[in-house]
């Protein structure tokens, strides 16, 4: 229950929240909410809000709000509204709207709108309506605002930009 404005874990540490800064060798783990930076070698939970930004090796996973920046060397998680950069090497993934950059190995999805860029090596996803998306594979969105490039196939419900790929659909 305690919130820390330091906290140094060898291995891996609990804490009820930090309000600056969190190092872990290998994972840091958050009850509530993080107001600063977290570096972990592996990985960064949080049950509550990111106000900062997240370095996690493999994963970042946040149960609130973020806002800020997200880094990791496999995927990013969050289970709320995103407004932030979400940079993952294989996924990222805003289960409620998001709001920035997501940039992503293979693919990113939001489950609420998107407003903002979703780029990735294979597929992007959001279940509202985006600004752009620029994919290898293929894009779906609700609205479009500005665009879809894919070499294979670009779904949007209404573009009022314009859509690049081997089928195009609005």
């Amino acid at each position: 229950e305690v919130t820390n404005h330091f906290s140094v874990n060898l291995f891996w540490g609990k804490n009820g929240g930090v309000k600056g800064l969190e190092v872990g060798g290998f994972f840091n783990s958050v009850v509530y909410d993080v107001e600063g930076v977290q570096f972990a070698g592996l990985g960064n939970t949080v049950g509550g809000h990111v106000i900062g930004t997240q370095f996690g090796g493999l994963f970042n996973v946040a149960g609130g709000e973020v806002d800020g920046i997200q880094l990791a060397g496999l995927f990013n998680v969050n289970r709320a509204t995103t407004k932030a950069v979400q940079a993952g090497g294989l996924f990222n993934i805003s289960s409620g709207d998001f709001y920035g950059l997501q940039v992503g190995g293979l693919f990113n999805v939001s489950n609420g709108k998107a407003d903002g860029a979703q780029i990735s090596g294979l597929f992007n996803t959001a279940n509202g309506k985006t600004k752009a998306q620029i994919s290898s594979l293929f894009n779906t969105a609700g609205d479009v605002q500005w665009g879809q490039v894919s070499a294979l196939l670009n779904v949007g419900k209404n573009v009022k930009g314009f859509q690049i790929g081997l089928i195009n659909v609005s």
